[in-house]
């Protein structure tokens, strides 16, 4: 295991505690879903491969029109709703008090998955997701 892949692999530990983690480049982003894809394998039943290829397509080129389809912040919450991997798409912090747009999909309910504002706050000296 490489040097980056150890700290993908760090980053989507995190991720998987709430914090949210910039992403690097659409390889990076991949890297981080398919590890917790891969994580949560034992309560879903996907094709580890697809499911990570359609997650990231949905991320990125859903409801996107714009140049730049890039994801700047990567986050997952298991929530009331399901567990949701949120995709912040807005190159500043998201901790901006309207809320920063992002794709969140909803792994136990795939038809809740939507585009939408998502908010979140600095929790020691850490980003986290609330709302």
């Amino acid at each position: 295991m490489t040097t980056i892949q150890n700290k993908w692999n760090a980053d989507a530990e995190a991720s998987m505690m709430g914090f949210t983690v910039h992403i690097e480049n659409e390889e990076h982003l991949t890297h981080l879903v398919k590890y917790v894809l891969n994580t949560l394998k034992g309560e879903y039943h996907y094709d580890l491969e697809e499911k990570t290829k359609e997650v990231v397509e949905s991320a990125t080129r859903k409801y996107n029109s714009g140049k730049d389809k890039s994801i700047k912040w990567f986050t997952t919450n298991a929530t009331q709703f399901g567990t949701c991997l949120t995709f912040v798409r807005d190159k500043g912090t998201p901790t901006k008090r309207n809320g920063v747009l992002a794709w969140v999909e909803n792994l136990d309910y795939p038809d809740c998955s939507e585009l939408g504002y998502v908010f979140f706050e600095n929790v020691n000296g850490k980003v986290r997701r609330i709302a």
